[in-house]
């Protein structure tokens, strides 16, 4: 029996959502002045004028921390198509109507569904069944489907059996550009899965205006990284040492390390030692253009808080000249050691225009 083997990046990525106040505020969707966002297993919302936020759910008795909650334990991939909410749970593709405040089930896949991408009406998305019968021939099998949101169709795109999950990484010249997880190379297709070709230049991920950048590790203690892109044949670095980026229109916005960091408390090591925990994430957004240049200070988050990360402009964190960023609320136990991190429910959003911080009040 063959067995194979699945490289499943497991990415904690915060995004924002609303406030909506049970089944009688009109949502202004098409205005941008909803986010939507997953924070510990459900579907989050924040109003960009108030900044109060709320779960998705607004059954105003429910606690949304267990299966009762339609939203509770959905994946962490949240869309916004229209008036509706995409989100998947398990097997299932679902939506939220903003309008109707319905929930209800698009389509079921034949497996868990991973690393779904939404472009223009169409979710691409793996799909993963796990058969471990003595007699089966492989325990593992991984469709790639795409759902079209318009007419409500569900296609399968592979003719044979993928190995591993196949990452959209974006879109180039109306082609797919797919990360192959096991073989880790890349190729493009067209829509339809099919005329594909390996990629012989490098595809580089985060894009800002018209440029596009990777980022290489460039030091481990603690963690930061270099932003860079290849032109003519050279690498060119466009940002050094930094913890978190994203490019949002014709802008990268970003972070770094501060040098003294933040004393955050006690935790036991592997080998039950006492150890000093620091937090070195400055709390201080930067702004450039695109190409790096004229690099400013766009805002500094109050000091009680601590900038998790930069979501993916992709996702539903960000709207118009609204920007949501990530926090980190650590864990600790009954004796006060620290034991992890998550996502706070809470988000700041920032005016990438005019600098200004709202923290938002979940409720």
């Amino acid at each position: 029996m063959k067995t194979k083997s699945l490289s499943i990046l497991m990415a904690v990525i915060l995004l924002s959502g609303a406030l909506l106040s049970c089944h009688t505020e009109k949502l202004d969707y098409k205005a941008g002045k909803y986010l939507f966002a997953y924070s510990d297993g459900n579907i989050y919302k924040y109003n960009t004028e108030t900044g109060f936020g709320s779960a998705l759910c607004s059954d105003p008795l429910c606690s949304h921390n267990t299966k009762s909650c339609p939203f509770y334990g959905v994946g962490e991939d949240v869309f916004q198509y229209g008036d509706r909410i995409i989100f998947f749970k398990d097997s299932q593709l679902m939506q939220y109507d903003l309008i109707s405040s319905k929930i209800s089930v698009l389509n079921n896949a034949p497996g868990i569904i991973y690393r779904p991408f939404v472009y223009e009406n169409y979710i691409f998305f793996n799909s993963v069944s796990f058969d471990f019968s003595q007699d089966a021939e492989n325990n593992m099998t991984i469709d790639l489907f795409r759902y079209d949101l318009d007419i409500g169709t569900l296609l399968q795109l592979n003719d044979d059996n993928l190995y591993d999950l196949q990452v959209v990484e974006g879109v180039k010249n109306g082609r797919m550009i797919w990360y192959d997880d096991g073989l880790q190379s890349m190729y493009s297709t067209d829509m339809d899965y099919c005329n594909k070709v390996l990629f012989n230049e490098d595809f580089y991920g985060i894009t800002a205006g018209y440029q596009s950048y990777r980022l290489e590790v460039s030091n481990t203690t603690p963690l930061s990284f270099n932003l860079f892109n290849i032109v003519e044949g050279r690498k060119n670095i466009v940002l050094y040492d930094i913890v978190s980026v994203k490019g949002y229109g014709d802008n990268l916005l970003f972070t770094y390390n501060n040098e003294q960091g933040r004393y955050i408390g006690k935790a036991k090591n592997e080998n039950n030692d006492i150890v000093e925990i620091f937090d070195y994430q400055s709390n201080d957004i930067y702004i450039s253009d695109e190409y790096g240049n004229n690099k400013k200070i766009l805002c500094t988050l109050p000091s009680d808080y601590i900038i998790f990360s930069l979501a993916p402009t992709k996702k539903t964190l960000s709207s118009g000249m609204i920007i949501g960023v990530q926090l980190k609320e650590y864990e600790f136990d009954d004796s006060g050691f620290i034991i992890g991190y998550k996502a706070s429910k809470s988000i700041a959003m920032v005016d990438i225009e005019t600098g200004m911080v709202r923290i938002s009040e979940v409720r």
